[in-house]
């Protein structure tokens, strides 16, 4: 049986994301806006009709048979938020999300790996605008990894053959002008269960 829209939603998402929470810490505004931001692109690919599946906790079985079976070389580890399915169309997307507007930064290697590797199947979806006042903004990009400048911000604290955590990886940052040149905004003024803002 299918699950709505909204199942979903509650089933991938913690449940404070949908309410109108007043976080003050800055580290309290940067979960509420990733998980804004996953909400928002959730949303969206079920308003598309697509079947999703949550990869965004890491280590995903499914991630690696979806890569294997489009005959993608499999990163160590891949890391992808979500994978789409729609027809033939697959989808794997990282969502980075932005209180107000501003650059893609802090991107992981392993993140952008998994997109280089994905090619065409590679998605980056930027929302921005998730904690400020004014509607949402979803800008999509196909093979990301390959059609924006990316610049390393942070090196990789250890070689990439020794087992290493996320903060020993490398990082990287795409500009939003790069965003808005290479991507499409979509329209979300009929996607249902977007969540409050304050």
């Amino acid at each position: 049986m299918s699950k709505t829209w909204a199942e979903m939603l509650e089933q991938t998402l913690p449940a404070d994301a949908m309410q109108r929470p007043r976080p003050t810490p800055l580290v309290d505004r940067r979960k509420l806006a990733r998980a804004r931001g996953e909400a928002i692109a959730l949303a969206y690919e079920i308003h598309r009709g697509a079947a999703v599946h949550d990869s965004s906790q890491g280590y995903d079985p499914y991630l690696r048979a979806i890569l294997k079976e489009m005959g993608c070389e499999v990163p160590q580890p891949p890391s992808a938020d979500l994978v789409s399915t729609l027809g033939d169309e697959v989808r794997l997307i990282e969502v980075k999300a932005r209180g107000g507007y501003g650059d893609v930064s802090e991107t992981p290697e392993r993140e952008l790996d998994t997109l280089r590797a994905a090619g065409q199947h590679g998605w980056l979806y930027a929302v921005y605008n998730v904690t400020q006042r004014g509607d949402y903004e979803l800008w999509t990009v196909q093979d990301p990894a390959n059609r924006l400048a990316w610049v390393m911000t942070h090196e990789a604290e250890r070689p990439s053959t020794m087992a290493r955590g996320v903060r020993h990886e490398a990082r990287f940052t795409t500009t939003w002008d790069e965003v808005r040149a290479r991507g499409i905004q979509v329209d979300l003024t009929e996607v249902p269960g977007l969540p409050l803002k304050d």
